[in-house]
C-alpha cells in the first residue's frame, strides 16, 4: 500500500483526465447519452459517534447518474471502464469520501473536552495559572476528502463483489482506503432487497487524519494520537418498493463499526454509526 502513495500526482492528473475527457464526450454526446436524476423525499438519519453530539437528521436524498460509452458520472463519483467480460470488470474510479461525517456535529470542541474529561486514560496537559481545559483545546476541522484509484467488480446471477484502492488526490490527508464488498440482490418484479457486507482499510495517514488527534488539536501540542492502519467493517440493508414507473418507496439501513483504537482519540463515544432513510424517491 505505501507504493501507492508514490504514484499520487499520477492519480491526480488521472482525475483530470477523467473530468476533461467526460465533459468533452458529454458535450458530443446527443442522444447516446443515458442520464437519470434520483431524489429522495423522506426522512433519514445518521447517528453521532462523538462525545456531547446529537445524531443528524436530513429529509432530502438527491442522487443522479450520466453513462456515456464507458464513461459514467454517480453523484460525484466518476468512471470509465477499461476492461468488461461477461462476469468481469475493471474501471478507473474516484470518490468522494464522507468520513468527514464522523466528525461533524458543530461541536467537536465539546466533544474533545467531555472525551478528556471522562477517560482513564493518564494525560499530561499543559495547564498554567488562570487557565482551564478549555483554552488548551483547538481541534481542527476535519475536511471532506476525494480519491482517486481502480475497482474491480465480479458479477455472478444475484450476486456482485468488488474491491477497490483509492488515494487521496484532494491533498487532505495523502492516505489510501481498499474496501471489498460482496452484495447479494433479490429481485422481483416491482420489489427488491440488496444485502451488503463491506470492509475497508485505511491506511496510517487515512486513519489518523479522521480516527486522531492532530498535532494542533491541544495546544503545544500535549496530546496527539494516530491509531495506525485500522479496519472499518459495514453492513447494510436495502429495500425499494416501486410504486409507479417513477416513483419508489426506499428504505435503507447501514451500520459501520470503528475500531476499538478510535476510543483513544477522545472524540468518541461509541464505535457504532447508523446511517437510515426512509420515504419516496422520484426519478427523471
Amino acid at each position: 500500500m505505501t507504493a501507492l502513495v508514490s504514484v499520487l500526482p499520477l492519480l491526480r492528473w488521472s482525475l483530470f483526465w477523467l473530468l476533461a475527457v467526460f465533459c468533452g464526450f458529454a458535450a458530443k454526446a446527443g442522444a447516446s447519452t443515458q442520464s437519470q436524476f434520483i431524489l429522495g423525499i423522506g426522512y433519514g438519519q445518521y447517528s453521532s459517534v462523538l462525545h456531547a453530539q446529537p445524531n443528524r437528521s436530513f429529509n432530502l436524498l438527491p442522487r443522479w447518474q450520466i453513462y456515456y460509452d464507458r464513461f459514467y458520472m454517480e453523484n460525484l463519483d466518476l468512471g470509465f471502464n477499461l476492461l468488461e467480460t461477461q462476469h468481469w470488470s475493471v474501471d478507473l474510479t474516484t470518490k468522494q469520501s464522507f468520513d468527514a461525517l464522523l466528525t461533524r456535529g458543530g461541536g467537536l470542541r465539546d466533544s474533545l473536552l467531555t472525551g478528556l474529561v471522562s477517560t482513564s486514560k493518564p494525560i499530561l496537559l499543559p495547564i498554567g495559572h488562570g487557565n482551564s481545559l478549555s483554552d488548551i483545546i483547538t481541534p481542527a476541522k476535519r475536511h471532506f476528502s476525494y480519491l482517486g484509484g481502480a475497482t474491480v467488480l465480479y458479477r455472478r446471477a444475484d450476486w456482485q463483489f468488488s474491491s477497490s484502492v483509492h488515494q487521496d488526490i484532494s491533498n487532505v490527508h495523502q492516505g489510501n482506503e481498499w474496501q471489498n464488498s460482496l452484495s447479494y440482490r433479490w429481485q422481483q418484479p416491482g420489489f427488491g432487497v440488496e444485502l451488503t457486507g463491506s470492509i475497508r482499510r485505511l491506511d496510517h495517514n487515512y486513519s489518523r487524519y479522521y480516527l486522531g488527534v492532530l498535532p494542533g488539536d491541544f495546544t503545544r501540542n500535549a496530546y496527539q494520537y494516530a491509531p495506525g492502519s485500522q479496519w472499518l467493517p459495514s453492513v447494510k440493508v436495502a429495500l425499494r418498493l416501486q410504486l409507479t414507473s417513477q416513483m419508489d418507496f426506499v428504505a435503507n439501513w447501514r451500520r459501520e463499526y470503528l475500531p476499538s483504537a478510535s476510543l483513544n482519540s477522545l472524540y468518541f463515544a461509541t464505535l457504532n454509526q447508523d446511517l437510515w432513510f426512509s420515504g419516496v424517491t422520484l426519478r427523471w
